[in-house]
């Protein structure tokens, strides 16, 4: 049992210096199924990360955290066995991209791809509902000018 427990430890420790060693565009491309429909929404002064988790047995995950797609980021967690992380060193407006590394039990990574988000952004905008007005009336005068006025040319009376 003590065996099992340190060849364990040592498994997952070689696939942590892995994961420290590779850039994450680089993890997504790995064989193994990574964890599937990850999705960042926010939570107030949070981030919550989650994800459809690895199926198999002995899975640990790991969440990293990067300002952008290329860079392998930061590891915010101790392995993990649930599918949910909570993110609480977020900054509003600040954009963030997370990935998702599964360690299997012998060692073999599996990563999803990066999922941008921005905080305070997590939530879709609710629909918006337009009201449609009638035109506004058309106040207006038309003022012509005045007809002439025919004036009519009268002979004088002849003579006799």
């Amino acid at each position: 049992m003590l065996n099992q427990i340190v060849r364990r430890t040592r498994v997952a420790a070689a696939a942590m210096m892995l994961v420290m060693l590779l850039p994450a565009p680089l993890l997504a491309q790995r064989g193994a199924p990574g964890p599937t429909n990850v999705t960042v929404v926010s939570n107030g002064s949070t981030a919550t990360v989650s994800w459809t988790p690895v199926e198999s047995r002995g899975v640990m995950y790991r969440v990293l955290r990067a300002p952008n797609d290329a860079d392998r980021g930061i590891d915010l967690t101790d392995p993990i066995e649930g599918a949910t992380f909570e993110d609480g060193k977020v900054e509003l407006g600040a954009t963030y991209f997370y990935q998702i590394v599964a360690v299997l039990a012998d060692g073999t990574l599996a990563a999803a791809a990066p999922v941008a988000f921005t905080m305070g952004k997590g939530l879709p905008a609710p629909p918006m509902v337009a009201e449609v007005l009638p035109p506004a009336p058309i106040a207006a005068q038309i003022v012509l000018p005045p007809a002439p006025v025919a004036t009519p040319q009268v002979a004088p009376p002849a003579a006799q």
